[in-house]
């Protein structure tokens, strides 16, 4: 992990460690939007990611995530940037259809965590796959754009 990565990380476990034990006093709200108002404007967000993540175009998709960005999930634990990036140009891994319907955002200064239910329909190793899962979205604002510091998912099962 680069120097410049590492305040940001230990910034986003601090925020975290907050949220977790409820003392959102030490936190200060920096908008006036209502929940729906936040969560219409992030789903522009996240449809943005996902177009960009079908692309398959790896300019396009580190438009949308930070240079620390990480994916956390289940079966590979955590991925770098890098990594993702590579397993994309080498072809081992495509997207072919990627949504998510977010159903919670909560800002906190320039950090917004986005909750959302997700479906993922592509290829890994040649192999397909269809994918529903829980996503947890990390945001950073960076003039005035949101990038993406860190992502998890976790299975969903249909009811």
């Amino acid at each position: 992990m680069t120097e410049h990565g590492l305040p940001l990380l230990q910034k986003c476990l601090k925020l975290l460690a907050v949220i977790v034990a409820g003392d959102t006093t030490q936190v200060k709200h920096t908008t006036n939007m209502t929940d729906d108002q936040l969560i219409k404007q992030f789903q522009v967000v996240e449809d943005n990611f996902n177009q960009a993540l079908t692309t398959n175009n790896v300019d396009k998709i580190s438009k949308y995530v930070s240079e620390e960005w990480i994916l956390l999930v289940p079966q590979f634990g955590i991925i770098t940037k890098d990594r993702f990036l590579h397993v994309i140009v080498q072809g081992d891994l495509s997207h072919t259809a990627m949504n998510k319907q977010v159903l919670r955002v909560k800002l906190y200064n320039d950090i917004a965590i986005v909750t959302a239910r997700g479906m993922n329909i592509g290829f890994l190793k040649d192999e397909p796959f269809n994918a529903e899962h829980w996503v947890t979205n990390v945001y950073k604002k960076e003039n005035e754009n949101w990038i993406c510091i860190m992502t998890h998912e976790a299975p969903a099962t249909c009811k």
